[in-house]
């Protein structure tokens, strides 16, 4: 089993999504794969990310997507933009004429027409019977199965309106050769006493393809219809946000940017929960998300803001995922959006922000002011920030947590709280 075949199941088993790591280590657990060289979870992140990309290149729907650091979810993506939502409704369209226009065929045209479909799923010797006198028959064709069985078909093709019934069902084997399996195409459906008889226990059994199997199969091969490429552009934050291998860049698995979010410090964790709840239910567009933000903080004037606060207080806290411009709660996200705890919280601050743990350890020691905890930064971690901003958002983040507080113009650990693990 390759490494890509081993997530798929690892993350159908989960029901969720699962760090690269974390899909190496059960697999590795579950006998799956083989522990090929010092890092496999480096393998496994390389076949996951290269898979994605490669669907990308080739304009397939991938069997997974990146949901945020690192981290894979089988895919279950709706459609989202506006031109995505253009397209989808013109198929529907058209694949719609095209069934109404296969209601009107005459019925040799019919016949023929399901002649070269059948050559086009992979028949052999397909033979249209005659028009007239064909014994109930109207197409002959073989499906070798493996390379090694061959098994003769007879179709029966039916321009019908109304739903196939079950005599037809057991006329056609009633006509069948010893050697011949029956399938029925129509352009309408199948009674119910039809689909019971198709399948009946001990019988030959005869297979069916109705209208809306037969016009997505028409598509599939273009047959009546036809293709154009589309070239459509799509954001990836999630790229530019934690790089190609998963990590953001030169910080390691946490994020330097830390943002504020509207309604003043005292509100950060109610205006959070508020956040997850929309974006839980809705999984909106980074634009859809902007504009309800919007509609519902009256400070809040400027979507670019709003794609701030998404970019730099939830995504780095772990919160959310990026699928193309698509907003997706993570596995955290959906948890704190559970529990509506603030604890939790602080955790994945600690595990997902640089500097937290460092600065929560520095505040045990003793107080400090903004000015102050900068200079630690810069000492410490080596950061380059030109301003406060950076500090004093992690410690009002803190203290929504209730980990820190404040004393005068200095912040110092609240007692039992901001002990650091």
């Amino acid at each position: 089993m390759t490494n890509f075949e081993a997530a798929i199941q690892v993350l159908k088993e989960a029901g969720g999504p699962l760090h690269y790591r974390e899909i190496t280590e059960r697999a590795l657990e579950r006998g799956l794969i083989e522990p090929h060289g010092k890092t496999p979870e480096a393998t496994m992140a390389a076949a996951l990310y290269g898979h994605v990309k490669q669907a990308a290149e080739k304009d397939a729907p991938p069997v997974l997507n990146g949901v945020g650091r690192g981290k894979f979810a089988l895919a279950s993506k709706k459609l989202g933009g506006s031109v995505e939502a253009d397209i989808q409704r013109n198929n529907d369209r058209v694949r719609a004429e095209l069934h109404e226009y296969l209601r009107d065929l005459h019925p040799r045209q019919f016949e023929l027409l399901i002649g070269q479909l059948l050559g086009a799923i992979g028949f052999e010797d397909v033979v249209v019977s005659k028009y007239s006198g064909d014994g109930g028959i109207d197409v002959d064709a073989t499906l070798t199965v493996g390379g090694v069985t061959r098994v003769r078909t007879a179709v029966q093709v039916k321009r019908y309106k109304k739903n196939v019934p079950g005599s037809t069902v057991r006329e056609l084997r009633g006509g069948l050769m010893t050697d011949q399996r029956g399938l029925i195409i129509t352009t309408a459906g199948f009674t119910k006493d039809a689909i019971a008889e198709a399948s009946a226990d001990g019988k030959t059994p005869i297979s069916l393809i109705a209208g809306e199997k037969l016009v997505q199969l028409l598509s599939e091969h273009q047959i009546g219809v036809r293709k154009r490429m589309v070239q459509l552009l799509e954001l990836n934050l999630e790229e530019i946000l934690t790089g190609e291998g998963g990590e953001d860049a030169g910080t390691g698995d946490k994020s330097a940017a830390l943002w504020p979010l509207p309604g003043g410090q005292d509100k950060f964790f109610e205006t959070l929960l508020e956040f997850i709840d929309e974006i839980g239910a809705n999984s909106p567009t980074v634009d859809e998300m902007a504009a309800w933000v919007v509609a519902h903080y009256e400070k809040v004037n400027k979507h670019d803001l709003v794609k701030s606060y998404l970019r730099t207080a939830l995504y780095s806290m772990g919160l959310i995922a990026f699928d193309g411009e698509q907003v997706l709660l993570t596995e955290s996200g959906e948890s704190l959006r559970k529990s509506r705890d603030r604890s939790e919280l602080l955790g994945y601050l600690r595990d997902n922000v640089l500097g937290v743990v460092e600065l929560l350890r520095r505040l045990e020691e003793g107080p400090m002011t903004t000015a102050e905890a900068l200079d630690f930064f810069k000492s410490s971690l080596g950061v380059e920030w030109e301003t406060e901003n950076q500090v004093r958002f992690r410690l009002q983040w803190l203290t929504t947590c209730r980990a820190v507080e404040r004393v005068g113009k200095a912040w110092q650990a609240r007692e039992n709280e901001g002990r650091s693990k």
